[in-house]
């Protein structure tokens, strides 16, 4: 499985591939699937965490956004974003999940929608497949900053 990467057609995606094998060992080629990360996440994780106090974000190990509860920070570069720059709670906590496989930690962002900031409690675990981490992380908002 690949890290998200840029797709002839526009757009990202995740690639998975599997080699195929002849009945006697031998490789034969190879099958792959192509995918957008969000609309897979998007469809596990808005059910289970609809009408809770949670969020969930989930993002590569160089702090790719793959899936947020608010659209407009998918595929934000934690590192690299202007919008984060003032916010060095943000930059920390993504260095803490970036470099720690499970964790918590506490910060000050805006909430969904951006309307003002308050103070967050996260929670992450780490899924993979063949090698690709990716951090699943639970938010839960507690209050203005």
């Amino acid at each position: 499985m690949t890290d998200r990467a840029p797709l002839a057609e526009g757009g990202y995606a995740v690639i998975l591939q599997h080699p195929v094998f002849a009945a006697d060992g031998s490789l034969i080629g190879a099958t792959s699937i192509t995918f957008d990360p969000y609309l897979l996440l998007k469809a596990e994780i808005e059910p289970v965490l609809n009408g809770t106090p949670y969020t969930a974000m989930v993002a590569e190990t160089d702090g790719t956004i793959l899936y947020d509860a608010d659209p407009a920070e998918i595929t934000k570069e934690t590192f690299n974003e202007s919008l984060y720059a003032e916010f060095p709670e943000v930059i920390a906590f993504a260095r803490e999940y970036a470099q720690n496989q499970s964790g918590n930690a506490t910060y000050s962002f805006y909430d969904t929608g951006f309307n003002r900031v308050v103070q967050k409690e996260a929670f992450w675990t780490t899924v993979g497949l063949h090698g690709t981490e990716w951090r699943l992380i639970i938010i839960r908002e507690m209050g203005e900053a």
